[in-house]
């Protein structure tokens, strides 16, 4: 059965809860492995069944430019991040 967009943030809150309460990683841990869960499951999917291929996880570890580019982008356009953090990633030290 297809899963709706809301179903699968449904299941990314509540695996997040799971993480840090059962785990005791951070929130941020918790939230990073759960973006990068749905980045492998294929949207309809369930990602609380769906079995990610073991070729597809490896190449998924694979950063190109192209990908830094996209998070530059979605980071700058995320209405949700505050414009004081989106300064941090241009950020530079004295040094610099």
């Amino acid at each position: 059965m297809p899963t709706s967009e809301k179903q699968r943030r449904q299941w990314a809150d509540a695996e997040t809860g799971r993480m840090v309460e059962e785990l005791g990683l951070s929130i941020q841990d918790a939230q990073r492995i759960v973006n990068d869960v749905l980045m492998l499951v294929p949207p309809g999917e369930d990602p609380a069944t769906y079995e990610i291929p073991a070729l597809q996880a490896m190449a998924g570890a694979e950063v190109t430019d192209a990908d830094i580019e996209d998070a530059r982008a979605d980071w700058y356009a995320d209405d949700d991040v505050p414009a004081e953090d989106k300064r941090l990633l241009d950020a530079m030290t004295e040094a610099e």
